[in-house]
């Protein structure tokens, strides 16, 4: 949970004492973007800057009440009062900046061609520690100085940056068929930049160099093992996309149909693992790992437009519309490196990635007059679904099925268009659907994870419930 209070655990309210995880959250961050625009007779285009200064920190609990018997000092005692805690701090800082450029040129009358790139300079710094305490820390109630658990180690402040540059180019070309079909096809590269897990257990890294002694590795897990651990590199995506855009009776029905194919290279996987820290078969703790564990084909088909039903239907200058959008997608590792170094691709799954997505929406516009102002009253209705969808890269309890959510409003705006008075009422049936979790009941060691505590602990975060609100807009 998001502990802003700071407020002591009271183990003896929980229904079973085992696991209790509290954290803070805290996310900084400044933008700037700035573009020119160019207009031509045949050539168009711009050209611009971006810039992002962000940071994110974490510090958490991992509170494990039913560690008996611990390690206090050197001894191991049976001590039933103990609740044995690993304190997590975690600080990343991102500065990054790109220069983009995107031109279209009209070869002919229906034939045009688009050329744009973009570089991007991404720079991560990051600070992590863990600490083996007897009991919450300071952030969260705890004793000042904490009672730390000298047999547990402790990881040093890992402080470390690592620099990302890369080069995207895109290109498409565009045949206007009629002045109502066009067909295009386009390639794209993209990027994400890599960076440090904030969750991160340097303890937890493996002896991965040698230090130039010619040995594969050299017995000792130093600082560049620790980094490496650590680290994650940029994810690159390469895109190809052919589509169709139609517009029919002055725009009241337009289809806008595309498919794509995608190679997927060096896919960051986060997750969680459970760490034994001595060796009894419990897992006392968790950390972060996030790896470039994975390639990737995707490819899918994604269709939207709008249906103009009926104009003057019962009015003058009333409309009905339908509004809808598909998407199918198929998403497979070609290769998923396990926690033992094999492939697991056949066993992986996408994390966050429905097969089918579907939404629709149904409007009824009506000219409508408010306290002697013309305007325009809207009243509308409208579903989304997904279908089942994976929590993580295995196949997991918290796996939400697919549903359906449904929401509706009613919004009148003035001809002026200068603002808008709205009521809006989401996920109208209150559905419980999951979005995200963590996962230490499934046993999955392939992927690094393992029951965590003498229970196994399963935490799942859900949608947001049924909700009512209203919203004044106002444009300058």
């Amino acid at each position: 949970r998001d502990d802003e209070t700071r407020s002591p655990i009271d183990f003896d309210s929980l229904p079973l004492v085992d696991l209790d995880v509290p954290v803070i959250y805290e996310n900084d961050q400044f933008s700037e973007e700035f573009q020119i625009l160019y207009e031509g007779d045949r050539l168009n285009g711009l050209v611009g800057f971006y810039y992002l200064d962000a940071n994110a920190s974490n510090e958490f609990d991992a509170l494990l009440g039913t560690s008996t018997p611990v390690f206090i000092g050197l001894d191991l005692i049976p001590d039933t009062t103990t609740v044995f805690n690993s304190f997590t701090f975690g600080d990343v800082n991102t500065k990054t900046w790109s220069v983009f450029g995107n031109f279209t040129y009209d070869l002919t009358d229906t034939i045009s061609i688009e050329l744009g790139g973009r570089y991007t300079s991404d720079e991560r710094t990051a600070q992590i520690q863990r600490r083996a305490l007897d009991g919450q820390s300071p952030a969260f109630g705890g004793p000042v100085p904490p009672i730390e658990i000298i047999a547990f180690s402790t990881t040093p402040n890992f402080e470390g940056s690592a620099k990302f540059t890369e080069f995207d180019p895109r290109a498409s070309i565009t045949w206007q068929a009629t002045p109502d079909h066009s067909f295009y096809v386009s390639y794209a590269e993209g990027f994400k930049g890599g960076g440090f897990d904030p969750r991160g257990a340097t303890t937890a890294a493996p002896d991965l160099n040698d230090n130039g002694v010619g040995l594969g590795t050299n017995g000792v897990r130093d600082l560049d093992d620790e980094r490496e651990f650590i680290l994650f590199e940029p994810e690159e995506i390469t895109t190809y996309e052919a589509g169709w855009k139609a517009s029919l009776a002055n725009g009241r029905f337009t289809s806008n149909l595309a498919v794509f194919y995608s190679n997927y290279t060096n896919v960051q996987i986060p997750g969680s693992i459970g760490i034994d820290a001595d060796n009894d078969g419990i897992s006392e703790n968790f950390a972060g790992v996030t790896t470039n564990a994975a390639s990737a084909t995707l490819y899918g088909v994604e269709w939207e437009g709008v249906l103009g039903l009926a104009r003057d239907l019962a009015y003058d200058g009333d409309s009905l519309d339908f509004q809808y959008a598909l998407g199918y997608i198929n998403a497979d590792f070609d290769e998923f490196t396990g926690e033992t170094g094999a492939d697991v691709s056949d066993l992986a799954v996408f994390q966050n990635t429905p097969e089918i997505t579907g939404f629709g929406q149904m409007s009824y516009t009506k000219p409508t007059r408010v306290f002697g102002t013309d305007g325009a009253a809207n009243i509308y209705t409208s579903f989304s679904y997904r279908s089942e969808t994976n929590q993580f890269n295995y196949v997991s309890p918290l796996d939400q099925p697919g549903f359906f959510l449904f929401n509706a409003g009613l919004n009148w705006t003035p001809d002026s268009g200068k603002y808008r008075f709205s009521v809006h009422g989401t996920n109208l049936l209150d559905k419980e659907y999951i979005v995200a979790g963590y996962d230490f009941v499934t046993s999955q060691p392939a992927f690094g994870n393992d029951p965590l505590g003498l229970t196994g602990v399963l935490t799942t975060f859900y949608g947001n419930p049924r909700q009512v609100f209203a919203t004044i807009e106002v444009a300058f």
